[in-house]
């Protein structure tokens, strides 16, 4: 990816619809990903994907993209929304003994947050379902789908 000649028209890299590349740029330096990432700009048409892990180190890196979320999503597939709605956050305490032989006493507290949100899709498509089973979230996302 660093050496390679790309785009070019004689090793068929001149017009991409999707280039999928997760999880690789973590290993580069910055300015090598700026670098390989200008060359997938150029090498892409227009309209064409870009697909790239959540663990990236700086999406600052890829500003010439325009990222997709969940709701754009389903609005590509032609269905209509509503949302979101925050939902209220759920809280779980958590209290442990630092040690239970000399620190009696010393204890840590954690907590875990759950933030929710409720989106209704209004007049959904199978496609719009299908899109939405597939798309790829980051660890601790969650999507449930209900049809009513």
């Amino acid at each position: 990816l660093i050496e390679d000649d790309y785009p070019a028209i004689t090793n068929n890299t001149g017009s991409m619809d999707l280039i999928i590349c997760r999880n690789v740029t973590i290993y580069f330096t910055e300015d090598t990903t700026r670098q390989v990432v200008h060359h997938f700009y150029q090498a892409l048409t227009d309209g064409g994907w870009l697909v790239v892990g959540h663990s990236e180190p700086s999406l600052v890196v890829y500003r010439a993209f325009q990222a997709h979320t969940f709701a754009e999503t389903a609005k590509r597939t032609g269905a209509r929304l509503s949302g979101p709605v925050p939902l209220p956050t759920s809280i779980r305490r958590f209290c442990t003994i630092r040690g239970p032989h000399i620190d009696k006493e010393s204890m840590d507290h954690f907590e875990i947050r759950i933030h929710q949100r409720l989106i209704d899709i209004l007049e959904p498509t199978n496609k719009t379902i299908d899109a939405l089973m597939r798309l790829d979230l980051p660890s601790g996302v969650d999507i449930e789908v209900k049809q009513a």
